[in-house]
């Protein structure tokens, strides 16, 4: 260290002999990444400040300096200013009135910064996940108004289940699905949508169809868009679970999106190129899998407070690269999209046969259970007959009826986005082509019988969402659905 760098931390620090800090000085400033020396304490991950009151944070030690990452505009801190300590790591102020964020479109820049004239606690944005001591077992149902999800892939409160698939498949849109189904949910879910490293017009619209859809009422977005810095995208999923888990200690269930973590991994990539870490595969570094993984534990059931139910989007041109087979491997399940089946028309374009929730039936209430049990056998059967077809048009009547009954289970898994159904309206539809009542199906077939169980059998309703008396439900259903058909 030089004479002249040595004599300005020195004066710095006689300032305030009162409370002696830690003071160092910035050497060098490249794209967002700083490099100061003199911070010989200092923590990795510590929350640091530059003169005109900007933050950083600790991402790199070394013996004789640290590499810092700045959070907001870079391009004031130049050579010789002074970086000081502020011993804690890098948190975030969250208003002791939580509540008030939701309805919000949030910039991670102005979470950080914007409550420090009020009353907030300050969270720790990187911190180790639950133990296996905290956790309780996944028992419940989300609710994600997704009938291909509900039936077929069922997600538990507090599961991880990843979204994969290539660009432009509706993984955001499923996502979004799955938050305007919690508007229906009898049991309150406040939802999280995270963006990193999205185009600003993608945020609005996001935006823009939750409220019109009435469903930030119980939402926030946290953003950084693509127009940020890397380190801001990097901190921006942790800032998010933060936020989650302070929800989750007052008792609340959470849903959080995270869209997309691909691009947190790109974010991730490129600081480390920056700060020269050694590049493994796919030039990300090493620890990537670490980074995630710590990242997504965070989700869970939790003994003696709420729970986070995790739902990281994964885009990708194929499925065995890197990132994907890492968050595969971290999370519960996958919900894989086709292209192939999405420019068929079968939205949304789940691939059954690759998709899995390891929770799987654990999770869905009796009565689900009970009408989708032989769903994907059914299926299975029809599309591997369904191949034959190509060779032969002669087939008895038997087969026939298998064919027919696959697409009638393909027709009601096509499903509008915007539009997520009840849970007692999954159950109508299920019964009405496992039992064979209807053939033939539409957009429009089960409307009518919608309307008449709507208006005049509420307790029918009633006790599907309670999961009580379940045969004579069904038996009503049919009898329900046999009586409209008549006319």
């Amino acid at each position: 260290m030089s004479n002249q760098i040595l004599e300005t931390i020195i004066k710095n620090q006689l300032k305030n002999q009162e409370e002696p800090q830690e003071v160092g000085i910035v050497i060098s400033v490249f794209n967002g990444v700083v490099i100061a020396e003199g911070l010989k304490q200092v923590m990795y991950g510590e929350k640091v400040k530059f003169d005109g009151n900007k933050e950083g944070l600790v991402f790199f030690l070394a013996e004789d300096h640290v590499k810092i990452l700045v959070i907001q505009d870079y391009m004031t801190i130049s050579e010789g200013h002074m970086v000081y300590r502020t011993e804690k790591l890098f948190f975030v102020p969250i208003p002791k009135n939580v509540y008030r964020l939701l309805g919000g479109s949030w910039e991670t820049l102005n979470l950080i910064s914007n409550y420090h004239n009020e009353e907030c606690d300050e969270m720790p944005i990187d911190i180790a996940p639950p133990s296996i001591m905290e956790r309780d077992f996944v028992t419940t149902a989300l609710h994600t108004g997704i009938l291909a999800l509900d039936a077929l892939i069922p997600i538990g409160l507090g599961q991880r289940e990843l979204i994969i698939g290539n660009l432009g498949s509706g993984k955001s849109a499923l996502a979004m699905d799955m938050i305007m189904a919690q508007k229906h949910n009898k049991k309150k879910v406040y939802c999280i949508y995270v963006g990193i490293g999205q185009k600003a017009s993608s945020i609005k619209r996001v935006e823009e169809i939750l409220e019109k859809n009435g469903a930030m009422k119980y939402t926030m977005i946290i953003n950084a868009n693509a127009s940020h810095s890397a380190a801001t995208q990097y901190i921006t999923p942790y800032l998010a679970i933060t936020i989650a888990e302070y929800l989750k200690n007052k008792g609340e269930d959470v849903l959080i999106i995270f869209d997309d973590l691909t691009q947190h991994a790109i974010a991730y990539r490129e600081i480390n190129l920056l700060v020269k870490n050694i590049p493994g595969r796919e030039a990300y570094s090493g620890d990537i899998f670490y980074i995630q993984a710590r990242l997504l534990e965070r989700c869970g059931n939790f003994l003696h407070s709420g729970s986070i139910t995790g739902i990281p989007l994964v885009s990708t041109y194929d499925v065995t690269s890197y990132i994907p087979t890492n968050i595969i491997s971290i999370t519960d399940g996958q919900i894989f999209l086709d292209n192939n089946l999405f420019y068929k028309g079968q939205k949304p374009a789940i691939n059954i046969g690759i998709s899995v929730s390891r929770l799987g039936g654990s999770v869905q209430s009796k009565i689900m259970k009970g009408v989708c049990k032989s769903l994907k056998i059914d299926l299975a059967a029809a599309e591997e007959l369904e191949s034959f077809l190509q060779f032969t048009t002669d087939i008895d009547v038997e087969t026939q009826k298998i064919i027919q009954k696959g697409k009638d289970i393909k027709s009601i898994l096509k499903q509008n986005t915007c539009s997520p159904y009840e849970l007692w309206q999954e159950i109508v539809m299920l019964v009405g082509v496992m039992q064979n009542l209807i053939n033939n199906i539409n957009k429009d077939t089960f409307f009518p019988i919608f309307e008449v169980i709507k208006h005049k059998h509420q307790d029918l309703i009633i006790n599907i969402e309670k999961d009580e008396h379940i045969t004579d439900t069904l038996q009503k259903i049919e009898n329900i659905i046999k009586e409209v058909n008549k006319k």
